[in-house]
């Protein structure tokens, strides 16, 4: 489960435990921090890393492991969330952060970015940009 820098857990009423899972490795910090390093690139440079760290087997794309070639349905919520987080530190508004997600979603994603998708990206988004993925 997802905890907070706080401890606090993120609620997801479609999982089981009620919070939102994501696999061992995922840092939200990590994330945010990563969207940081990237917010003063030229735009075409942040495509090129931003891609790297949130497309199919990318480094935030928690729903999936490149060793294994697995899938793990548990885990989709957090992959969207990552991808709210990420653009909030790279510094992009929560419009803009769901319109580049749905535009990328519709073509790439077998489920053409679904509205659930939409709401873990912008939960994401707005969890990081009232500071709760800062590092200190």
């Amino acid at each position: 489960m997802v905890a907070r820098p706080d401890g606090s857990k993120i609620f997801d009423p479609g999982s089981p435990t009620k919070r939102l899972m994501a696999p061992p490795r995922a840092n939200f910090q990590e994330v945010f921090a990563a969207g940081e390093s990237i917010a003063n690139w030229p735009i075409s440079d942040q495509l090129v890393k931003a891609k790297a760290a949130l497309e199919q087997f990318g480094t935030y794309d928690f729903q999936r492991d490149r060793t294994t070639n697995t899938w793990f349905s548990k885990y989709v919520h957090a992959a969207n969330y990552a991808v709210g987080v990420y653009m909030a530190g790279a510094g992009y508004g929560e419009l803009a952060t769901v319109k580049i997600a749905q535009t990328w979603g519709f073509f790439t994603s077998s489920t053409r970015y679904s509205s659930e998708a939409k709401e873990w990206t912008e939960r994401g988004w707005e969890h990081a940009h009232r500071g709760d993925w800062k590092t200190k």
